[in-house]
């Protein structure tokens, strides 16, 4: 297991990765997803903004997630929307926090940048349940969630933003995206929910509305990443990434 200690983390805009980095990565990818081709992941790459990428001691990339950044309207109103894309981190760093503090640092960067006092909002699907924990581990409000049903204009915001993107690949009377000729699910003896987390009421309801996970189907999954909706956790994440060289 790699020492937490060792572990370095970077904010990359696309134009500054270098085609050793995008091998790096593709390579990790392939090992924990299937059906990941290197012209697939480099088209899905080509179109975001930002990666943010985990380095061990050696230089070699462990851990990455990509994001897009850009603008959009919703009910004639201005909103800044953050959506992410492939991410994964190798199991042998998974302790390590590092990734998880990087991120909300980097999220907090890239929220600056956008036009003041516009509604900022995380857009992201899931066919992995700890990315899906994710989301109440750091975060108060976030949808869908099992405690409460998804507020009007939520799920409505959540429908065009997955419809724009994905179009008749989306479904919204289930909320998940099917992906038809681009599934990459993760490969056997990774995704599947040990019996033990399905106790967890997010796991079992991650699980109960996204029946497809493990064939690469995705919960389209929806928050506000802006300090005043962070947990604890999420706060103690942010403090750990301003102290980050």
């Amino acid at each position: 297991m790699a020492d937490p200690a060792e572990l370095t983390s970077c904010l990359l805009s696309n134009q500054n990765i270098s085609d050793g980095q995008v091998q790096q990565m593709l390579s990790l990818f392939q090992a924990h997803f299937a059906g990941v081709s290197e012209p697939l992941f480099r088209e899905d790459l080509e179109e975001k903004t930002h990666v943010l990428i985990l380095n061990n001691a050696r230089g070699e990339i462990v851990g990455f997630t990509t994001m897009r950044l850009y603008e959009s309207t919703h009910r004639g109103e201005s909103i800044s929307v953050l959506f992410s894309g492939d991410t994964i981190v190798a199991p042998e760093v998974r302790r390590s926090a590092l990734l998880s503090s990087s991120w909300i640092g980097a999220v907090e960067s890239l929220r600056a940048t956008c036009p003041p006092g516009r509604p900022f909002y995380w857009f992201l699907i899931c066919s992995g349940f700890r990315t899906y924990r994710f989301l109440p581990l750091f975060f108060s409000e976030f949808h869908p969630r099992h405690s409460e049903p998804t507020p009007e204009y939520v799920q409505d915001l959540m429908h065009q933003l997955a419809m724009d993107r994905y179009g008749n690949d989306y479904d919204p009377s289930t909320g998940v995206v099917h992906m038809s000729g681009r599934r990459t699910p993760l490969r056997e003896g990774i995704g599947e929910i040990p019996d033990s987390r399905r106790r967890n009421p997010h796991v079992a309801f991650f699980e109960a509305r996204n029946p497809g996970h493990m064939k690469g189907e995705e919960l389209v999954c929806l928050t506000q990443p802006i300090p005043g909706n962070l947990t604890r956790a999420g706060q103690r994440m942010l403090d750990a990434a301003k102290r980050l060289p």
